[in-house]
């Protein structure tokens, strides 16, 4: 095949020409790869054999087949609602778990952003989360960790910040450690008092340290050294910590069908089918999950031997769906291996193991550790006689360089160790180095992985180029402790040259290196904060008691802290796979870069030093322009790197691009897309030009790279155009995915088939309800001209179809009309509106009014939740929820929200009440136990109802909204009083009238007054005080006259009388 017939004469030939260098990029890497290209598609018929006279055989067919049906209902239930699908799985009687479970399922730093495709909605993570050490959410497990550590109500003006305590730096060390840090950083100030107060859990794990407000500056500063030395507490610890306070989700009673025979023991997992199917996919290169298999195999050879029926039944399944539906699939399969892990750690938690198991588990994995550096770094004989070993865990990355660094200052030979950090490393860690001019620091940071910064990217320090340079050639003779971040390095890459090993061996050259799990260390589970340093310290100038000591602590943290037991099971098992796993990332990074830097359509950044490492792989860099938002719009929207699949961030002005862990045609295809997009591929004529060129070619002599450039346009143009497929266009897009079979089963072709599968659905759907959908609009207002209008359009008839279950008008579509963005958005959150749909249709039979920014805001901040949860304690007041929908009010409604968990149930008459609150005081707003008082809220309502006519007609609606905020205020004030003073509320609430009353007056206006009046008099009768008598409460008119307001006797009035607003 030529390129002249792959755009035949309908493309020019610049866009040819950008083709060909694209397949040129591809042919080196597709004559590589483990795919067959005769395999055809599969045929869907029945095979003969299923229909054979041998009733054995018939049987054993129908069983596989319904097994296969079971297992299909399962992974669609699991995928579409993972976290209840989940929390339906475990025993509601097994309350710990189902708690743990509750709190902790779904909390994948990477995926909190609902936006995600892999989002999971755990209720419990607060709207707007961000990572834990950088959150500033105080959301409903902070607030229940406060209350189990004695704090009742969290004070919006103070800082509280969770942390782990260790053996290793107490809470007293801590604190020192913070305060040298704010001194260090702050040189125009003496700090002389800190206010503020550490209270630990009896565990004395975790604690929480409360600051002032009023020390701004120095609240800050500390929150930040806390954050960056890693000793903010991690999920898992508040999880535990607050396991039996937290409220039980509400699980749904749909139940999953069950997989019949799953084994119920580790033996029997171990003989099973689905293990055997297991150990086909880990040991076959063509499967890109074969890794993650291997990992999964001795994960599940080392369970603990006591591990109970029901978990190892979970396990079975998880693995058995995993291998019969996503071994093509990385990002599903990774899934599904992290529901795996979730149970290995809640077993980990559950459990009290012995004193004797926890010392041979961190016995093991400290081995492991030693072992895994020892290697990396070449150290031989010679050289581990010349030094003491600590290998530790740590609490996370950054807590690893903090103890390396403590551990790296107790030098004996020096008595004021220098710390310096060479160029450009990780930002958290250097927010703990002070600036130094020193030329002769005793303690020199380096990474020796690629870090992306500013300046763009770093790709990581040479160790033995770096030791030659600082070193060897200035002919330094003091001693050098070396801390080495290892995180982003691969082991290769670390093994030290003659030179530097006789640096070791004569004591002048201590090492230690430490590196965070997060990003490679957890096979994608994304949940345990760990991380962990090997130190290979001089006998010369170190301590062997006081190294000793540290290790000692280190047990006794060990046996402590979840997330290292956590991290342990994984690398006492699986530290080969994981480094495997590792370089899969670098080897996409070096795919990524060849297809985007190489061709020159990114233009890469990086940084030059003469100490640098040759290599540049894993991560691409450059100067950020629109193109890191064009490639959010192909990749799944997630943060972090070093997990499951590509991302883009944005890093001080520098867009990074950080490759997955799947095979190489995964990683093709990803990089094919963004390179076509980046090069004028992005419209939809130019990608239906190459599919209609496409469907002219030899499918039986197609190049593999050809067939990438098929899937990668037809990934983009349904990534982008899909609403604007017509239906004509459908059998041209299903003719060339099925000329692609050797993608079936990855994640690009399901989904390509899912698009396609749910366009055909759409089309038929509205075909066949055209008029009913028509005649629906117009009782909702539409005329029938509007009504066709929409029905006509495929884009907003698709919205009039998904959305009908909100009864949308024509001004819901007016403003898709007028908002670009609109449709947009509404397409990316109907997944997560699903989940909440029988509450929309309830509210919206309420008559709630719904609209495309009401909607948006609500899933963005995941608030739809806490509207379920007012739904469910009796509210029906529509006014209500509009009040908390609507724009117009959005920062009382937030306030409210903020607050809601104040109200354990909310009844009607506090939803009035606080409707008038929000929407006629506004910036008044406020919650209190008030509240709480259905006194008070009847009064509010009934003085909200008098002024309502008022606030509504006139276009000055000033003095009724201060009149309702005074008295308000007023009896606000009244109802928290100690000692009650009727008479005084009774005088404030006629000066209030008096003056609203005088208001009336001067702008003609005086038909509201008897409606003020008799609120204020129903304020009163409620207390038992004598009301107002009508000639206390007189006006002056335009002539001064003194006019009595009322023409007729007072009337009793009752709450009755009042309607909600």
């Amino acid at each position: 095949m030529t390129t002249e017939n792959f755009l035949l004469d309908q493309a020019n030939f610049e866009k040819k020409e950008k083709l060909d260098v694209l397949i040129n990029v591809l042919t080196p890497y597709t004559k590589n790869l483990p795919v067959n290209l005769d395999d055809k598609p599969a045929d869907d018929k029945p095979k003969e054999s299923q229909y054979s006279e041998d009733k054995e055989k018939r049987k054993a067919a129908a069983k596989v087949i319904l097994r296969a049906w079971r297992g299909n209902k399962i992974t669609q239930s699991i995928t579409s609602s993972p976290y209840f699908s989940y929390l339906s799985m475990l025993d509601p009687q097994d309350e710990k778990r189902l708690m743990l479970s509750a709190l902790m399922y779904g909390r994948h730093v990477a995926e909190i952003a609902s936006q995600s495709e892999y989002y999971i909605n755990n209720p419990f993570i607060p709207t707007g989360a961000k990572y834990h050490r950088n959150d500033n959410k105080v959301g409903r497990i902070m607030e229940l960790f406060c209350q189990k550590l004695g704090i009742e109500s969290v004070n919006p003006y103070k800082l509280y910040i969770p942390i782990s305590l260790l053996e290793n730096c107490t809470k007293d060390q801590l604190m020192d450690s913070a305060i040298k840090f704010i001194q260090q950083e702050s040189d125009w100030f003496q700090l002389e008092h800190l206010d503020h107060e550490i209270i630990v859990h009896p565990n004395q794990q975790v604690g929480v340290l409360v600051l002032d407000p009023y020390q701004h500056y120095e609240s800050e500063k500390i929150k930040t050294f806390m954050e960056s030395s890693g000793f903010i507490a991690s999920p898992w610890q508040l999880a535990e910590t607050v396991g039996d306070m937290a409220e039980r989700p509400a699980i749904s009673n749909v139940a999953i069908p069950i997989m019949p025979d799953l084994p119920g023991s580790k033996e029997l997992l171990l003989k099973s089918k689905m293990f055997n199917q297991l150990l086909r996919v880990s040991s076959n290169e063509k499967y890109p999950t074969h890794l993650l298999a291997k990992s999964l195999v001795e994960l599940l050879k080392n369970l603990p031997e006591d591990t109970d029926e029901k978990t190892i039944q979970r396990i079975a399944l998880m693995t058995e769906l995993a291998n019969a539906f996503y071994a093509f699939n990385y990002t599903r399969y990774a899934f599904f291996v992290a529901t795996i892990i979730h149970e290995v750690s809640l077993k980990l938690a559950l459990d009290n193991q012995s004193p004797e198991a926890l010392e041979e588990d961190f016995t093991a994995f400290t081995h492991v550790s030693q072992t895994v550096f020892q290697e990396a770094l070449g150290l031989g004989k010679t050289e581990l006689e010349a030094v003491s070993v600590v290998s530790m865990p740590a609490l996370s990355g950054t807590n690893a360089y903090f103890l390396a660094q403590e551990i790296a200052k107790k030098i004996t030979s020096v008595s004021d160790p220098v710390i310096a950090a060479a160029p450009h490393e990780y930002f958290e860690i250097n927010n703990l180095i002070p600036e130094d001019t020193s030329t002769q620091p005793t303690i020199l940071l380096l990474s020796a992985g690629p870090i992306v910064d500013g300046h763009g990217l770093n790709p990581g320090k040479d160790i033995n180029k770096f030791v030659q340079n600082y070193v060897i050639d200035p002919q330094r003779t003091e001693p050098l402790t070396l801390i080495v971040d290892t995180t982003t390095a691969l082991n290769k890459d670390l093994n030290l040259s003659p030179e530097v090993k006789k640096l070791i061996e004569s004591g002048q050259l201590s090492i230690i290196v430490f590196e965070s799990f997060q990003k490679f260390g957890l096979l994608h589970s994304d949940q345990a904060q760990v991380g962990r340093l090997v130190a290979f310290c001089s006998k010369k100038h170190y301590s062997q008691e006081e190294l000793a000591r540290w290790m000692a602590n280190a047990k006794k943290d060990f046996s402590t802290h979840l997330d290292m037991r956590i991290a342990a099971y994984l690398h006492i098992y699986c530290a080969p796979i994981l480094e495997e796993i590792k370089h899969k990332h670098f080897d996409n990074g070096e795919i990524f870069r060849t297809i985007l830097a190489q061709t020159a359509v990114i233009n890469e950044q990086i940084t030059s030093d003469t100490s640098n490492l040759n290599t540049q792989n894993y991560f691409v860099a450059w100067r950020n322009d629109e193109t890191e938002q064009n490639f959010k719009s192909i990749l799944d929207f997630r943060d972090s790197f070093g997990h499951f699949a590509e991302t883009t961030s944005l890093i001080l002005g520098m867009a990074r691009l950080s490759p997955g862990a799947s095979d190489a045609l995964d990683a093709l295809i990803t990089a094919s897309q963004l390179y076509l997009d980046r090069v004028g591929f992005r419209d939809k004529d130019p990608l239906l030009t190459i599919l209609n060129a496409a469907a002219t070619w030899d499918k039986l002599n197609l190049k593999l790279e050809h067939r990438i450039i098929i899937m990668a346009v037809l990934a983009i143009y349904l990534a982008k155009h899909k609403d604007l497929v017509e239906e004509k266009e459908l059998p041209l897009l299903e003719a060339l995915l099925a000329a692609c079979p050797q993608f079936k089963g990855r994640q690009i072709y399901t989904k390509i088939y899912q698009d396609l599968e749910k366009l055909k659905q759409d089309f038929n759907y509205i075909n066949s309800h055209k008029e009913q959908l028509k005649s629906e609009l117009v009782k909702r207002g539409a005329s029938a001209d509007r009504a066709e209008q929409i029905i006509s359009n495929f884009s907003l008839a698709k919205i009039a179809v998904e959305y009908r279950f909100l009864r949308p008008g024509p001004d819901f579509f007016k403003e898709i009309d007028d908002n670009p963005n609109a449709y947009e958005n509404l397409k990316k959150i109907m997944p997560y509106l699903k989940n909440y749909q029988d509450l929309l249709t309830n509210l919206a039979n309420l008559n709630v009014n719904f609209t495309p920014t009401n909607l948006e805001k609500f899933a963005q901040e995941n608030l739809f939740n806490k509207l379920s949860a007012l739904f469910k304690s009796g509210v029906r007041s529509s006014d209500f929820y509009n009040f908390l929908l609507s724009g117009t009010y959005q920062q009382a409604a937030s306030l409210f929200l903020d607050h809601m968990d104040f109200f354990k149930s909310l009844n009607e008459k506090q939803a009035q009440a606080i409707t008038i609150i929000g929407t006629m005081m506004q910036e008044y707003f406020g919650i209190d136990e008030t509240f709480h008082n259905g006194t008070y809220c009847e009064q509010i309502i009934a003085l909200g109802n008098a002024v309502k006519p008022y606030i509504e007609s006139n276009n000055n609606p000033l003095p009724g909204r201060y009149f309702l905020i005074a008295c308000v205020m007023s009896l606000n004030k009244y109802y928290k009083a100690d000692d009650k003073d009727n008479d005084k509320l009774k005088q404030e609430l006629e000066e209030h009238l008096k003056t609203y009353v005088n208001a009336l007056a001067s702008s003609d206006d005086t038909n509201q007054i008897p409606q003020a009046r008799k609120a204020v008099n129903f304020v009163l009768e409620k207390l038992n005080i004598t009301s107002l008598h009508k000639s206390n409460i007189t006006f002056f008119g335009e002539k001064n006259k003194e006019v009595s307001p009322e023409k007729e006797p007072d009337k009793d009035i009752s709450i009755d009388k009042f309607q909600s607003p």
